[in-house]
């Protein structure tokens, strides 16, 4: 059974703009989270889900040098982007993982 675990990260936010890649501790936030992703034995395939709009190339950039796949969809139906991200890798069980911080 395939595991695939689905990233939703964009770089625009009504409250923190950027957060995904802000520093922590030395490495973008979004790297920070994709390090201990990879970690885990369970999942299969690890998939960053981000929007088409120009702001979100800075994210699709950051995971490059990782072996992280990115789709990209619409920027304001997060749904679209988690059945997009589905139709291209396919898993028995699908596990969605947002990156949030409090302030």
């Amino acid at each position: 059974m395939k595991t695939v675990a689905v990233l939703q990260a964009r770089f625009s936010s009504a409250r923190f703009p950027g957060k995904i890649l802000e520093d922590l501790c030395g490495k973008p936030m979004l790297i920070r989270q994709i390090e201990r992703l990879t970690r885990c034995t369970r999942i299969d395939k690890l998939v960053v889900a981000t929007s088409e709009d120009s702001s979100d190339d800075k994210v699709a950039d950051c995971v490059r040098n990782f072996d992280v796949s990115v789709v990209r969809g619409s920027l304001n139906d997060v749904l679209a982007r988690f059945v997009q991200t589905m139709t291209v890798w396919r898993g028995s069980r699908i596990i969605e993982i947002d990156i949030e911080l409090d302030i």
